[in-house]
This record gives structure tokens, sequence and C-alpha cells, in this order.
């Protein structure tokens, strides 16, 4: 399932023109709902997925995005099997692994991406992600920090 998702027209003014595109896949919707809406009120571009195939399949597709979040366990296509195909088809987008496995070296991957254990704090989420956007499109500084647990 394809959800794009942006903040309200009256928070639009306070985006960033250049802000990260952020996709998110997890088959929980709940959890992809919640993540997008609190990305984009953190001034992120936010692309959800509940169907990791879909998701591969927008992967592929230019523009890439600044940065992929990624369920370890899903129906289908697993976290790091996405990963095995995104480095396949020769796309280099960074990706943020997250499950709620107690053991996630499941969700260790060649490609060395990180895991982020759930549940998870958003100001965690948030520092993960900007480490690994950071070498694409420099510090995002100034935006308000939500204190909500994930």
């Amino acid at each position: 399932m394809l959800r794009p998702h942006s903040p309200p027209p009256s928070q639009n003014s306070s985006v960033p023109p250049a802000a990260a595109t952020i996709v998110v896949v997890d088959d929980d919707p709940s959890l992809v709902e919640v993540l997008s809406d609190l990305l984009a009120t953190e001034g992120y571009a936010v692309e959800g997925f509940t169907d990791p195939t879909a998701a591969l399949a927008r992967l592929r597709r230019a523009p890439a995005p600044d940065l992929a979040i990624v369920d370890c366990i899903m129906p289908y296509l697993s976290g790091p099997d996405l990963c095995a195909a995104l480095i396949e088809s020769g796309i280099e987008v960074p990706v943020l692994l997250m499950t709620a496995l107690s053991d996630p070296s499941f969700c260790v991957h060649p490609g060395g991406e990180a895991v982020l254990n759930k549940p998870f704090m958003l100001e965690d989420l948030v520092l993960e992600m900007e480490a690994r956007l950071r070498p694409r499109s420099g510090p995002r500084t100034n935006r308000p920090r939500s204190a909500a647990r994930l």
C-alpha cells in the first residue's frame, strides 16, 4: 500500500523546500501511519508502505528517497531481503532497519544497515535518521522535537 504523506497545508510553510524524503516500510499499518505523521511534523516528506514488494517497486523508481526505514520481519519480503534487492539493483539508498525482536542479529545484513529496536523514542529515531542523512544532505537543525515513544 502506498501512502504518500505530507503535512496539512497549514503546516507546509514550515517545511524546508529541500526536505528529505523518507520511505517507511512496515507491515503494521498503525505504525506506518504514526511514523508518517510524526516524521511529517518533523519536516520530512514521507511515503509509507505496508507492502514491502510495493515499497521495493517504489525504491526502484527514480528519484530515490534520502532514506528508507524498513521493518525486519514482514510477509513476502523481509527487511534484509529488501536491502539485498536494492543492492542487486544498484540502488544506493541509506537504510535504517527496525525490529521488535529481542535479538536483532536476524536483521544484520552485509550492507551494514543499522538496526533500531522497537519500541523506540522518536528522538532516537531522528538521531539515527540524521546520522544517515547527514552525509547526503548536511545537518538538519532548528526543528522542534516531539517526545513520543513508538
